[in-house]
């Protein structure tokens, strides 16, 4: 099972925007990153990530969980956000080594959306 430090000790409230990435195969997770870089959302029928902004710049991320019958969202400044999303990075290079400067500059990327 994949597992990353970020997941020691997790919040509840992110425990399923976690999951949800770690759960991605290779080729979705690049995807979504893909998006991210873009200030796209990414997500399916059960859950959904998206940016609030205001003048090309991201303010906050919103996380939507819809695997109960009630509708959880949960709100993530950057610095929330950019970790988790590092920490899942992280464990999906582990498996796909071969894509690790393709990552760090999408990572990078995303970054900039926020400073």
């Amino acid at each position: 099972m994949k597992r990353c430090r970020a997941l020691e000790g997790l919040n509840n409230k992110y425990a399923a925007m976690v999951n949800y990435y770690l759960s991605l195969p290779a080729k979705s997770f690049l995807e979504a990153l893909k998006c991210f870089t873009r200030l796209g959302g990414f997500g399916d029928e059960y859950h959904d990530c998206e940016f609030s902004e205001s003048k090309d710049k991201a303010n906050f991320v919103i996380y939507y969980d819809w695997t109960s019958e009630v509708e959880i969202s949960t709100m993530l400044s950057f610095d929330e956000y950019f970790y988790y999303l590092t920490e899942v990075s992280n464990v999906y290079l582990i498996s796909c080594p071969e894509s690790k400067k393709e990552v760090e500059d999408l990572l990078k990327e995303i970054c900039t959306l926020f400073s």
